[in-house]
């Protein structure tokens, strides 16, 4: 990676709802380079992101597929249920975006969780399940 030869901080920009350990695989190299590694997901109910997601429609032209929308939100918070605990992680915060303003609902680092708001947090985790 250039970045990693010229020392320079990186934003790996995603939907992380990969494969199973797909992110997980890319955090031991990170750490290895040397780099502190934070990771920010925004999450909101997936009825609020499919209004989102039609209004943008309308407005571009571009529309996601509903399964496509869904499978993703669904994954990423079951990805989060992988890595959230690991000390490869210096720093995660997971933000609901449902206002206009996001709120931070947990937050952990070095294997560690603290949850803000649990009531939010839970009902963010009920996505993986969906």
């Amino acid at each position: 990676m250039i970045a990693q030869r010229f020392r320079t901080n990186v934003v790996l920009d995603g939907v992380g709802g990969g494969e199973p350990g797909k992110f997980v695989s890319k955090l031991p190299l990170l750490r290895d380079a040397g780099y502190r590694v934070e990771v920010g997901l925004m999450s909101a109910p997936t009825n609020c992101a499919t209004e989102r997601m039609v209004a943008r429609g309308l407005k571009t032209g571009r529309f996601v597929r509903l399964g496509t929308l869904k499978g993703g939100h669904c994954d990423s918070i079951a990805r989060h249920l992988e890595w959230r605990d690991l000390d490869l992680i210096d720093r995660w915060r997971l933000y609901d975006t449902t206002a206009r303003r996001a709120k931070i609902v947990a937050e952990g680092g070095g294997g560690e969780v603290r949850i803000l708001d649990r009531e939010r947090y839970e009902a963010t985790l009920e996505k993986a399940n969906e």
